[in-house]
């Protein structure tokens, strides 16, 4: 990463120099000094930025659907229960359910979709919602729950 321009430069009342500086990869600091820095400094300065040390406050947050089981088993329970539910049925559903609940069962629908598609051979050559939908529903449908709760939740006894 090399330094590129300055964006901003201004003194401050207590003599310190801030500045903005444009990287040679899109990236801007804010860089001080107790002085007026040359061209060379502020290379040396940029230089010196460890990319990976600017995230050290930073704590990794694991994010899973998987955090919401039961959330998830409603939707397989729920398709179950209703072997022919069409689009308007299951949005009717999901318009029953808070706005993260639905955003995580249209989730775990895709990736449904994709491991049907990638695993099971399930063509998803049309992939409208409607289709997409029709086809999960059709694979839930027809498989065992056990085999179900053993795929998705490593757990044949999930659904007991």
């Amino acid at each position: 990463m090399n330094y590129h321009s300055t964006i901003e430069n201004k003194t401050e009342s207590t003599g310190w120099h801030s500045l903005r500086v444009l990287t040679d990869t899109d990236r801007v600091f804010s860089l001080q000094f107790n002085h007026n820095p040359t061209t060379k400094e502020l290379q040396q300065a940029i230089s010196n930025i460890d990319g990976s040390s600017l995230y050290d406050g930073f704590v990794n947050e694991n994010i899973s659907i998987y955090d919401n089981v039961d959330l998830l088993k409603s939707f397989i329970v729920q398709v179950k229960l209703n072997p022919t539910i069409t689009l308007a049925q299951y949005n009717t559903w999901l318009g029953t359910k808070q706005w993260w609940e639905s955003a995580i069962i249209r989730y775990f629908v895709f990736k449904i979709a994709l491991i049907l598609a990638q695993k099971y051979n399930v063509s998803l050559s049309n992939y409208t919602e409607t289709v997409v939908l029709g086809q999960v529903r059709n694979w839930i449908v027809t498989t065992d729950i056990k085999q179900i709760g053993k795929i998705f939740f490593n757990n044949s006894s999930q659904f007991d």
